[in-house]
């Protein structure tokens, strides 16, 4: 009697081709975006990459009362983190100007988003921007009208001080009498308390400090002509790092940006909580405070 146990092992070889042809499949969808050598590097620096953040830049990256580095700008970092499977060491600057020296002097490895400039150029490398925002011209509601630069001669204006745009008024309007601020906090108080006529910033980090320090005497009163492109900074003596971070940035979809720009930046409010209802901001701030870019 002939018996059909020869069959037997057409099905298991079957079933184990299945099965190797599924691991190559998961395989290759987890396969390492990085190349071997930029691989061995990563893990050679993981937790060694200092990354400063811009100081008080609400809600684009900050220190919460935990100490935790968070903001827009931070997602972005947590993000590319987790999709490369490595951390940053967060350090904590005081003032902007002093990020960018301690950059050129090589003690910090990478900052989170900045507009590149021709001398930024000379000690960092750059990713594609991650967000372009409008700066907002803000003084007391007791000034009437829509500014512009052209009409500011006169004018006592609060910038902060290393930021791109101050260069670039300091350039383009060499009659406007400028001062420096440390941030935009430190700006809008003097505004407010009369010992600034008018103050240029960021719209998003503008809303947030009229919300938290509840500065009811302000508004915003036109934009400029200067848009800033924020990228990703990186030292340009670590050339391998250049090449890691526009990959981690290429692994955060447009979803992903868009979603996380609607949490971070609203007319309404910011971060999770609503804004108490001030026309004169939303009038004057119009349709495009910033929007993800690549």
């Amino acid at each position: 009697m002939r018996h059909t146990y020869f069959k037997r092992p057409s099905f298991f070889v079957l079933l184990i081709w299945m099965i190797l042809v599924f691991a190559s499949v998961v395989t290759a969808s987890e396969k390492d975006p990085l190349t071997p050598e930029e691989r061995a590097w990563l893990d050679a620096h993981s937790g060694e990459i200092r990354l400063a953040p811009s100081p008080n830049w609400e809600p684009l990256e900050f220190f919460n009362e935990s100490g935790d580095y968070v903001g827009l700008v931070a997602d972005y970092m947590h993000l590319i983190e987790k999709r490369l499977g490595f951390t940053f060491k967060i350090i904590r600057i005081d003032t902007w100007e002093n990020v960018l020296t301690l950059a050129s002097n090589r003690e910090v490895d990478i900052i989170g988003a900045a507009h590149r400039t021709r001398e930024r150029e000379a000690y960092l490398d750059w990713t594609p921007s991650i967000l372009t925002l409008s700066n907002t011209i803000i003084v007391k509601k007791s000034v009437q009208g829509v500014l512009t630069l052209g009409k500011m001669e006169g004018m006592r204006i609060g910038v902060p001080a290393g930021y791109a745009v101050y260069q670039y008024i300091k350039g383009s309007y060499p009659d406007l009498q400028l001062i420096p601020v440390s941030n935009g906090l430190q700006g809008m108080r003097m505004v407010s308390f009369g010992e600034l006529d008018a103050m240029i910033m960021e719209v998003p980090n503008a809303l947030a400090v009229i919300e938290q320090q509840q500065i009811t005497n302000l508004r915003l009163a036109g934009t400029i002509d200067f848009k800033v492109k924020l990228g990703i900074g990186t030292r340009n003596d670590w050339p391998l790092l250049e090449r890691i971070m526009k990959k981690g940035l290429a692994l955060i979809t447009e979803e992903e940006r868009a979603d996380l720009y609607k949490k971070w930046v609203r007319l309404g409010g910011h971060h999770g909580r609503c804004h108490r209802h001030q026309p004169d901001l939303e009038k004057a701030s119009g349709p495009e405070n910033g929007r993800a870019a690549t």
